[in-house]
């Protein structure tokens, strides 16, 4: 009977046997880390330069600037755009792709109407797909393609259309930290078609969540 509580005593003593460390838990810039089957939740920030070519049939369109002396007379604008935030939402649909939509919102107000009105501030819904190039480590390249819808209200300036549609691509370098969140840095080409011909450039910094 000693024995047997003897030999209970010391396996309740004994040390558990260790777990094995799970490094997408601790983290680290030396893993690869997975988005397939994640949801994420992403917040962006960046400003960037634009140049706005109203259409011919719309001359009375104010862009943000008057050149009187142009033997056009059309206005070509040039200049910074306003600093802006995005919010979005994404799902892992491979290891190498995700589907997301963006909200754009401007943190600035764009340039004020030449007749009066308030400034606008900027208002896009960007649905698209997003590819890593390099999905192998925690440093990854990627490029999306997405089609922007701008309900930036610039009625106040002459132009017709409330809605403006445009094609946009965004490349970066996303740099993992962890199985669930991430920092990126990015850089973004837009191209307008519906108010103006508008090219526009920008460049900012974001972080990402994922789940599970």
């Amino acid at each position: 009977m000693n024995r047997l509580a003897l030999s209970a005593a010391l396996a309740l003593l004994a040390p558990l046997p260790a777990r094995a460390a799970d490094p997408e838990a601790q983290g680290g810039t030396e893993i690869s880390y997975d988005h397939k089957g994640q949801v994420g939740l992403h917040a962006q920030f960046g400003t960037g330069y634009r140049v706005l070519f109203p259409y011919e049939a719309t001359p009375k369109v104010y862009c943000g600037q008057t050149d009187d002396n142009s033997p056009d007379p059309r206005e070509v604008c040039t200049g910074r755009s306003p600093f802006f935030t995005e919010i979005g939402l994404s799902y892992g649909v491979t290891s190498g792709l995700e589907v997301l939509a963006d909200i754009r919102l401007g943190l600035e107000k764009d340039f004020e109407p030449l007749v009066g009105g308030s400034p606008p501030r900027a208002f896009v819904l960007a649905p698209g797909a997003k590819i890593y190039i390099d999905d192998e480590g925690s440093t990854k390249f990627f490029s999306t393609l997405q089609a922007a819808f701008d309900f930036t209200d610039f009625g106040s300036s002459g132009a017709d259309a409330s809605t403006d549609f445009a094609i946009r691509n965004v490349n970066g370098l996303q740099i993992d930290l962890h199985k669930a969140f991430g920092v990126y840095f990015h850089f973004g080409e837009t191209i307008g078609f519906v108010r103006w011909l508008r090219f526009e450039l920008d460049a900012g910094i974001g972080i990402q969540g994922r789940y599970p």
